[in-house]
């Protein structure tokens, strides 16, 4: 019977199915398929007790590693903890698949492993598809390493929605009765609502939706023109009616009547044309201004206007509300708004030291001592950005060291060193909020240190 035998259904009555230790089914399927096996159930203290019984039942002899996957952590994160759970003294790519740095450091140290991952529905497809890689190149290299996720029926739901990328590389099991549960499952489907439809459901419901506008625009235009029709024939119908009610005009009378009227010689020399006063008038709609010119005794302009007066009464008209606008005559004789002066708050500068500044990288700190524990709040390649992290959060006590990461210059930005493990996770806990968001994690002095030697090595 291999791991992949036919699956059944999960449900609250298991009285018609034969209850299996799900954790003698785990040991089974990797002593006979080495596939990874993903078990589900819907509260984590069940999943939870599955891991921990996997983890008592293991040898000395095993290398295990157990990942409580949180939302917060981002998959650099999750692997750096995988990794260095497995192998704490050696250097790896973060940013390297799964599939490809844990299988050359199995075959470098030629040890058993054991992967174990809590809370599966958190982790991304790509972290997902890793470690389902990682045990199907373990099994065709014949080495030894299992792969357990555990996780609710999300995790079930994300590998049905990408099946073609799981089929033959897992097992889904059921977490309270051991048994298996295939790919296709309804569990992992979500139920249909009443109010949901398909893409063709709403193909059809607006074509009938358009059809159904259509002939509605037709039987109105129909009806418009029917309506059109019936009064035109009225119309005609009724003509001879009010043709016979009108009095007959005899022609001699209307010639008598009718006289043509002379029209007015036009003559365009003669006309006035527009001068600045009546322009500026038209303009603000208030004669108050030509009458203050009269009672102060300035003279108003005569004759035509000229382009620059047009100009000034726009410009007048334009800018009554500016304090002081300055009008300045150009070279061609026209006047134009040169410049206006408005008052502007006055601005504030802001001087911020950076953390270079603060000469915080100091590699002999970590290396003073040989036990602890550090929280790593992140790690920069670019001094502006590294900057913008200290404006961010000027209230903590910033370490920094230098490493080395894909071949490029780090800096590691952390707290102070904590005596042990709980005293960092106490400060972790205090972190602000937006800190949190970016994942910040506890480091051993030790891992530090070889990152620190490596770096020093590497000059």
């Amino acid at each position: 019977m291999s791991a992949t035998a036919q699956a059944i259904e999960l449900s609250a009555d298991t009285k018609d199915v034969t209850q299996i230790s799900a954790n003698a089914r785990i040991d089974y399927i990797l002593r006979f398929s080495k596939q990874a096996i993903l078990v589900v159930d819907e509260q984590a203290e069940v999943y939870s007790q599955v891991a921990s019984q996997y983890l008592a039942n293991l040898s000395g002899e095993q290398n295990a590693a157990l990942v409580p996957v949180s939302a917060k952590l981002n998959d650099i994160q999750i692997r750096c903890r995988i990794v260095e759970q497995l192998f704490a003294n050696s250097l790896f790519d973060p940013e390297q698949s799964l599939a490809v740095s844990i299988f050359n450091l199995a075959q470098q140290y030629s040890e058993a492993i054991s992967i174990v991952v809590e809370h599966a529905h958190l982790l991304s497809l790509q972290l997902l598809h890793e470690l389902c890689q990682l045990a199907e190149i373990a099994k065709k290299s014949k080495l030894d390493i299992n792969v357990l996720l555990l996780g609710n029926q999300q995790a079930g739901a994300l590998m049905t929605n990408h099946k073609s990328l799981f089929e033959n590389k897992l097992t889904l099991l059921s977490a309270k009765n051991g048994q298996l549960i295939s790919l296709s499952s309804k569990l992992f489907k979500p139920s249909a609502s009443l109010f949901q439809l398909s893409p063709m459901k709403k193909f059809i419901i607006g074509f009938t939706s358009l059809s159904l506008l259509l002939v509605l625009v037709v039987i109105g235009l129909y009806q418009r023109d029917t309506m059109g029709f019936s009064l035109l024939n009225e119309i005609v119908e009724n003509k001879p009616m009010i043709e016979a009610s009108l009095p007959v005009a005899n022609s001699t009378d209307l010639a008598e009547k009718v006289k043509p009227v002379a029209e007015p010689a036009l003559n365009i020399e003669q006309e006035a044309k527009a001068s600045a006063q009546d322009i500026f008038l038209t303009l603000t709609g208030s004669p108050d201004s030509i009458q203050n010119q009269l009672v102060q005794g300035e003279p108003l302009p005569s004759g035509p206007a000229t382009p620059a007066d047009i100009v000034e009464a726009i410009a007048a008209f334009a800018t009554p509300d500016i304090d002081t606008a300055e009008i300045e005559q150009t070279p061609n004789g026209n006047k134009e708004i040169v410049e206006a002066k408005l008052s502007e708050p006055p601005t504030t500068a802001i001087k911020v030291e950076s953390l270079h500044e603060w000469n915080t990288i100091n590699s002999g700190y970590y290396q003073s001592s040989s036990e602890g524990f550090i929280i790593q709040y992140a790690g920069f390649r670019e001094q502006r950005v590294l900057d913008a992290f200290a404006r961010e959060f000027p209230q903590l006590t910033y370490m920094a060291y230098q490493r080395l990461l894909a071949e490029n210059e780090l800096i590691v930005v952390t707290s102070e060193i904590f005596a042990n493990r709980a005293d960092a996770e106490a400060k972790l806990a205090d972190l602000p909020e937006a800190l949190l968001a970016r994942g910040p994690w506890i480091k051993s002095l030790e891992t530090v240190n070889n990152e620190i030697n490596a770096y020093q090595g590497s000059h």
